[in-house]
């Protein structure tokens, strides 16, 4: 989403605001018949865009909020990982790139936390 909005400055400052505003509408105005991944999606993007600008600790509260509830996709242990070590730009275009190659995400292995929390 938020790399669509720039080419070869994805992930820039000016994109982040506007993905982390996008991403906090999501999560505010969420519906009761809204499928239920799309709360872990939202929540997970709005939490990668806080960390890259700097809002450690909303960050923090996403990753955990998505740790607490059931996963989707590899939301987990993403969550877990970014919990532990700050996302930054470089790691989440990493992430966004395997993605957008349909493989398997998998966590650095200094951070992979196998899907748990780490130790607050």
């Amino acid at each position: 989403f938020a790399c669509s909005l720039s080419g070869k400055d994805c992930l820039c400052r000016q994109d982040m605001e506007l993905a982390h505003k996008f991403f906090n509408f999501a999560v505010e105005n969420l519906k009761p018949d809204d499928p239920k991944e799309w709360a872990s999606v939202t929540r997970l993007y709005r939490g990668n865009a806080a960390d890259i600008l700097g809002k450690r600790k909303d960050a923090e509260a996403d990753y955990r909020w998505v740790l607490d509830h059931p996963d989707f996709h590899d939301h987990h242990a993403r969550a877990a990982e970014c919990l532990a070590k700050r996302c930054t730009p470089e790691r989440n275009m990493k992430y966004l790139m395997t993605l957008s190659k349909g493989e398997p995400y998998r966590p650095e292995p200094d951070l992979d936390t196998k899907g748990k929390r780490p130790a607050p």
